[in-house]
């Protein structure tokens, strides 16, 4: 989408270190979800994270692509609820909240 960019790992890719972040993640959650004890990791991967190219999330339709709606933010654990609350209310409802005035994406149109 117009306005993202992928910003490269700033992780140095050493043979079985992304299996091995996954292991302690997945140790980590068990000490909070200890039903997770009993699962297994069947495959960990490291991606770019897509990113605005302003550092700001970007939420809402995206006019070149109709009935498309995005919501590309590196805040996801504290924004995410409100955005998704936002977000939902404006696909369903057709009406779109001032909240989001600022990070819609169509400040990246040309």
């Amino acid at each position: 989408m117009a306005g993202l960019v992928s910003r490269p790992l700033p992780m140095r890719r050493e043979p079985g270190i992304v299996t091995r972040i996954g292991e302690l993640l997945h140790e980590a959650a068990r000490q909070v979800v200890p039903a997770l004890g009993s699962g297994r990791i069947t495959q960990t991967r490291v991606v770019n994270r897509p990113i605005p190219a302003d550092g700001f999330p970007s939420v809402g339709a995206v006019p070149s692509v109709p009935g498309y709606y995005e919501a590309v933010s590196h805040s996801g654990i504290t924004l995410g609820p409100v955005i998704g609350r936002l977000l939902a209310s404006e696909i369903l409802g057709g009406e779109r909240d001032e909240l989001l005035a600022d990070f819609r994406p169509e400040r990246f149109a040309p």
